[in-house]
């Protein structure tokens, strides 16, 4: 958060619902994985003979795949990871954001109404990971295990380990004021729509909780007195400036 500018609030109506962040999130979930299989597509033509590539497909045949991708697994797994990191945080600062936020009109900020810094981002993507640990984790190691079982059992078991992520992850969005996902409230960001305007000054309140000894805060916005600041004083996000103390409505 730039510390120089002002904290902002946005009318209630403004707040991305959860639905439309769910569907965002599942728009950039179908993007990755679209990234993923050309990675996968071009590993197996550099690194896969044309013979195998051409068998029908079978056990024997995956199983002479990854025979020849095995050496490159390490690399593909770095990559991977990169474009993931790259994809959820530093994408996210350019003008639009995310194909998931652009396709659905909506826009990440801070308390001052502008992109959250690289830190905040990071943090965000940290919890989110954190989630996914959680809720799909055990999924695929129970889909995993489960022997003897058909592709339609396993594929039910990976979607009720999606399903503990959003439940985890959006549940507070359903009943706080503004809107807040998991990972946005201990990362100190804001989900709104692309074309919103602040409404008014905010006050930041910060709050402490202890896990163990180890302390965390998170931050939360509450609407600031009558005084506050007529929308059009407020630039969009891009150009966004501090509201000094004499200005009025």
């Amino acid at each position: 958060m730039d510390n120089g500018a002002a904290a902002v609030v946005f009318d209630t109506s403004d707040y991305a619902s959860c639905s439309r962040r769910v569907a965002s999130s599942v728009v950039d979930f179908l993007v990755l994985l679209l990234i993923f299989s050309g990675m996968q597509v071009w590993f197996a033509y550099r690194y896969v003979p044309e013979g195998i590539r051409s068998m029908p497909p079978s056990a024997a045949r995956q199983k002479l795949i990854d025979q020849h991708i095995a050496p490159v697994s390490k690399q593909i797994t770095i990559l991977s990871i990169g474009v993931v990191a790259i994809y959820i945080i530093p994408f996210r600062q350019l003008r639009g954001g995310s194909i998931g936020y652009r396709l659905l009109g909506i826009r990440l900020v801070d308390a001052t109404g502008n992109p959250p810094s690289l830190k905040a981002l990071s943090k965000r993507a940290a919890i989110v990971g954190f989630l996914i640990f959680v809720g799909l984790i055990p999924a695929a190691f129970t889909a995993a295990m489960t022997k003897g079982s058909g592709p339609t059992a396993k594929s039910l078991v990976m979607l009720g380990g999606v399903a503990l992520f959003m439940f985890m992850a959006y549940r507070s969005c359903v009943s706080h004021a503004r809107r807040q996902a998991v990972h946005d409230k201990w990362s100190g960001t804001w989900m709104i729509r692309k074309q919103a305007r602040a409404a008014g000054r905010g006050d930041i309140k910060y709050h402490t909780v202890f896990l163990g000894t180890w302390p965390i805060r998170y931050v939360e916005l509450e609407a600031a007195d009558a005084s506050g600041v007529d929308s059009a004083a407020v630039a969009a996000p891009a150009t966004a400036r501090p509201i000094g103390p004499t200005e009025g409505p």
